[in-house]
């Protein structure tokens, strides 16, 4: 006889099993194999045993949905607050509601463990246990579970009630839970599955055999009446059997079906009782939906204090000449010195070599007239100085410094002209920013490859439990546009990467710019458009000047290092690109060492087995026993 161990092990004659293990390959078995297996056997399952797995997966699913629908005035939201009283029928149809393939499979591992711990109870044999543990092994093979609504419907023939309930519940709690939170189809699948089929309308003759069994049943049937029943139309046996109290009808009220179904089955017939008033499907401590009442809102009158009067006192501003600062103050020996250093050192550099210097100036100082003073001088109101004199390094730099503001601007179109040198600007390529484009653009690639594989169901591992679940949740046409779309989209990037790590043209840069605000989630694109720089390029040169050749040399003599070309070590890239290439390849290899048939039992490999198993493999992706619960 099959027991559990202390381990949690299931065991048999034969060996030892996981449960996970287990209840993975059992839930692969369909509806009609269990049902045949256990009339083979003489065994039944109480029916409550699907009703609490079904409880357990459905209640959070449930408790969301109420939330998300408190503000709505639907059916469905008043129907699941008496989910904890649901039926048998309504807990198995309200799992096909949800049509959520996650829940299906929770529900079916939750069933199959349930049962396992029934048949330890009930004493199974062995030989039986293996026999259904075999089936399991075959029907894995197919790698398709069997559908929910299938399961349940061929488990039915093999379920039953305790005595005096119906679907999993007493008459009492039957009543109003059905009158409340089921349909009349609803309530008409039940009368099928209690073998009390319910007509949408009924004709004379099925009226008259209703009644005609029903007073069989309570010895009341004579020869007499029989004939004389026969002889009435249909609105005279409605009057018979109201009289009566035979719940037929041509249509039928849903409080009639419901009592209808009670006193037609098998399992409440014997007990059945008729209600008194129609309080029975009103009471069971009916849920109440709480409504949050608003809190009263405290005003609290802001007391405003009295702020004191300020009497500011206007100062009028002194009234001072301007200052006229004397010209013989300042102090231009530093600036000459610096000449002074230069010349010599480009006396020295050219040594015996002589240069005649023809200073061409075109601006013609202006002769200053001597204005007459105005009767009324304009006067600067400023604050009362405490020093009169005026910092001759202030002024100094103030003179000195450099103002753009009357520089003209430039025609980027045009060639323009600086110091006798005739440029323009041409594109460049900022090689930073692209190669940052670059990286992003196979970041995206990537994802999107992963994305794909996903879809086709080539990736398993267990941190991708949830997104192969959402995947496989999709509908036909959604899970086409995931499979190709997420193709397209990684092709797109991965060109994107090539062309970027090249030489890309400004119209390219372009065009990949504005694909990639599609495929790279706009900060891809945002960078190719910035990588789209300019550069100043000398067209033609014409000949300099003598006054142009002086300063050129005082230039190159004060800045010897400034126009040497330094070479940007491009090591770092290539490095970085070799580093995420390779981590990749382990990653892959990795993978396929845990995932692909043709590498079981590397862990038989000495020394390395092991540790890959131990420190590499398991800690990375987990152990085949974890991803039992998840996958086959």
């Amino acid at each position: 006889m099959a027991v559990f161990n202390k381990e949690g092990l299931f065991v048999t004659k034969k060996g030892k099993y996981q449960v996970d293990d287990l209840v993975t390959k059992l839930s692969f078995v369909s509806g009609t194999y269990l049902a045949e297996f256990l009339q083979s056997i003489g065994l039944t399952i109480p029916r409550k045993l699907r009703m609490n797995v079904l409880s357990k997966v459905l209640k959070e699913p449930v408790e969301r949905t109420i939330e998300e629908r408190k503000t709505l005035a639907d059916e469905m939201g008043y129907k699941l607050t008496w989910f904890s009283k649901f039926t048998d029928t309504q807990l198995v149809n309200l799992l096909e509601w949800y049509k959520s393939t996650s829940l299906g499979n929770l529900y079916l591992t939750g069933f199959w463990r349930d049962f396992l711990d029934y048949i330890v109870v009930k004493g199974v044999s062995d030989s039986d246990i293996e026999r259904l543990f075999i089936e399991a092994d075959n029907s894995i093979k197919s790698n398709k579970r069997p559908l929910t609504l299938d399961f349940n419907k061929s488990l039915n023939s093999v379920l039953y009630d305790e005595n005096g309930e119906i679907d999993g519940v007493t008459q009492a709690q039957f009543r109003p839970v059905t009158y409340k939170a089921t349909t009349l189809t609803e309530l008409r699948g039940i009368g099928e599955k209690y073998n009390a089929p319910i007509p949408k309308r009924l004709k004379k003759n099925e009226m008259l055999q209703v009644i005609l069994d029903k007073l069989k049943e309570r010895n009341e049937l004579t020869p007499d009446l029989e004939k004389k029943l026969k002889t009435q139309n249909i609105i005279l046996l409605e009057r018979f059997a109201k009289d009566h109290d035979i719940k037929v009808s041509t249509e039928l009220k849903k409080e009639e079906i419901i009592e209808f179904i009670l006193s037609n089955a098998e399992e409440t017939k014997s007990t059945y009782f008729v209600p008194q008033s129609q309080e029975v499907y009103e009471n069971l401590d009916e849920p109440v939906v709480k409504k949050e009442v608003p809190k009263p809102v405290v005003k609290t009158e802001t007391v405003v204090e009295p702020k004191p009067m300020i009497i500011e006192k206007v100062v009028e501003p002194t009234v001072t000449p301007n200052v006229v600062v004397n010209a013989d103050v300042i102090d231009y020996r530093p600036q000459l010195d610096k000449l002074t250093e230069a010349f010599t050192k480009l006396a020295e550099s050219f040594k015996e070599k002589e240069f005649s210097v023809h200073i061409e100036n075109s601006i013609r100082p202006e002769p200053v007239v001597a204005q007459e003073p105005l009767i009324k001088e304009e006067q600067v109101v400023r604050p009362q100085p405490t020093n009169m004199m005026v910092n001759q390094e202030v002024l100094i730099q103030e003179l000195l410094r450099e103002d753009d503001s009357d520089a003209p601007e430039l025609d980027p179109e045009k060639p323009f002209e600086i110091d006798g040198k005739t440029m323009t600007k041409e594109f460049h390529y900022k090689r930073g920013i692209g190669v940052l484009a670059a990286l992003l653009s196979l970041v995206f690639a990537v994802g999107f490859a992963w994305v794909s594989l996903l879809s086709f169901g080539l990736l398993i591992a267990p941190f991708l439990v949830e997104a192969n679940q959402m995947v496989a949740d999709l509908d036909a046409t959604m899970k086409l546009v995931v499979n190709y779309g997420s193709i397209v989209l990684s092709l797109v990037n991965l060109y994107a990467f090539i062309k970027l790590l090249g030489k890309p043209s400004m119209k390219s840069l372009k065009v990949l710019g504005v694909i990639t605000l599609f495929t790279g989630f706009i900060i891809t694109g945002l960078l190719v458009f910035a990588s789209i720089g300019s550069k100043v390029q000398v067209v033609e040169q014409k000949e300099a000047s003598e006054t142009t050749k002086l300063a050129e040399a005082i230039e190159k003599i004060s800045h010897p290092d400034s126009k040497k070309k330094v070479k940007k070590s491009r090591g770092f890239m290539f490095f970085l690109l070799g580093f995420i290439t390779f981590v990749l390849l382990v990653f892959v290899v990795f993978y396929g060492i845990w995932r692909l048939e043709f590498t079981y039992g590397y862990e038989n490999i000495p020394f390395i087995g092991p540790f890959l198993r131990d420190s590499i493999i398991e800690p990375l992706f987990g152990s085949a026993h974890d991803m039992s619960q998840y996958y086959v």
